[in-house]
């Protein structure tokens, strides 16, 4: 995508990664586990953890959790980190 500025290139990353969200949690809820799709999600840590280059960042992170719990802090494990590509 040469043809678009790189905000607009950042705005269609963000809008994949909202249909992949979608898909999980769809997933999710067919497997009966619950997720939750976040938006605040400390994306500079976590891209170093995964370790992104410099043209790839995490737009949101989704996690599922525990049937047990209720509480959204009591998080079991991240299953996805949504990566865009703005290159």
């Amino acid at each position: 995508m040469t043809d678009v500025t790189p905000e607009e290139r950042r705005l269609y990353a963000c809008a994949d990664a909202c249909f992949i969200g979608q898909n999980v949690y769809l997933f999710c809820a067919s497997e009966g586990l619950a997720t939750v799709f976040r938006g605040s999600v400390d994306g500079p840590k976590l891209g170093q953890h995964l370790r992104l280059s410099d043209q790839q960042f995490v737009t949101f992170a989704q996690t599922r959790l525990s049937a047990r719990l209720k509480r959204c802090q009591d998080v079991d494990f991240l299953i996805a980190a949504q990566v865009s590509c703005c290159a």
